[in-house]
């Protein structure tokens, strides 16, 4: 491993928490570390010099997520990191538009990321900056308004939500939850198209009204 090629000795940490939706933070020989989400940033109110904050508007726009390392106040680092689009995905969503299911892309990243992700994907809409109990909330109204609706979630931050929704689709769990009243009917092509992990859902009064997820 790389910890016994390179002789690293972990450090023995005083504190350690996890911060929903934004990161971790630790505290280390009397310093706070942290790592995590522009959300994290603010919270610190750690600043970025021009160049760099330059160079964070061109990633997000290619759609790069953003993950910084700070001490208090200091940033120590930034690393950008794109998701591997699936070059099927596109056509998947022109294919679930075509049969009437609204989509809707949550994410966490910011508005730049979400609107270069969402533009290669052909998806209308997406909410950015989403925390846990933002993307609870956006199944909740939906479900006032007499829409049927599905999820696809892949992380911790998807959890509420995915409690709340009609049907779920946990990819983490490798496994479909199918709630009382539903019934789960696979269709095989878009099931590929989505990596094997969506499948659309035929309700008592017909196709599944609303589906969103978070990323791809």
């Amino acid at each position: 491993s790389l910890q016994e090629v390179e002789k690293i000795v972990p450090a023995q940490l005083e504190s350690f928490e996890s911060i929903t939706g934004k990161g971790i933070k630790v505290v280390y020989q009397g310093d706070t570390y942290w790592v995590g989400s522009h959300k994290l940033l603010k919270d610190f109110s750690a600043s970025l010099s021009d160049v760099l904050a330059e160079m964070m508007v061109q990633y997000e726009s290619d759609g790069n997520s953003i993950v910084y390392f700070g001490r208090g106040t200091e940033v120590l680092a930034v690393v950008a990191i794109a998701d591997q689009i699936k070059p099927t995905s596109a056509e998947a969503v022109k294919e679930l538009k075509r049969q009437g299911i609204d989509i809707c892309m949550l994410t966490g990243d910011g508005q730049r990321t979400a609107l270069a992700v969402s533009g290669k994907l052909g998806i209308d809409r997406f909410v950015a900056d989403a925390l846990p109990d933002d993307k609870e909330e956006f199944v909740r109204e939906l479900q006032m308004q007499g829409k049927t609706v599905a999820m696809v979630g892949d992380g911790i931050n998807d959890s509420q939500a995915l409690a709340l929704a009609d049907v779920i689709d946990d990819k983490n769990n490798k496994k479909h939850h199918q709630q009382a009243g539903y019934d789960c009917h696979p269709r095989e092509r878009l099931g590929k198209l989505f990596g094997g992990c969506l499948l659309l859902f035929q309700t008592d009064t017909g196709m599944l009204d609303f589906l969103f997820f978070e990323g791809f």
